[in-house]
């Protein structure tokens, strides 16, 4: 996880705790973040956390010449 990212320079967007009621969904096809009674749990914490990082990440990028690619492939 975090010690790899810190190997290829880019940014440790974050954990996803491993809760049974995650895979359950995914094997019905009823996602996590779907389920509004999944709302405020901490997985559900982590999965806001991580998409946070990701709009960042994207508003970042769009003001930069380099592609995203650029950090892991150096």
């Amino acid at each position: 996880g975090s010690k790899m990212t810190e190997e290829v320079g880019t940014e440790f967007l974050g954990e996803i705790p491993l809760v049974t009621s995650v895979r359950e969904g995914a094997d019905i096809g009823q996602p996590f973040m779907g389920q509004e009674s999944n709302s405020g749990s901490d997985v559900w914490k982590s999965y806001m956390a991580i998409t946070e990082k990701l709009e960042d990440f994207f508003k970042k990028k769009d003001n930069k010449e380099k592609g995203f690619f650029s950090n892991l492939f150096k």
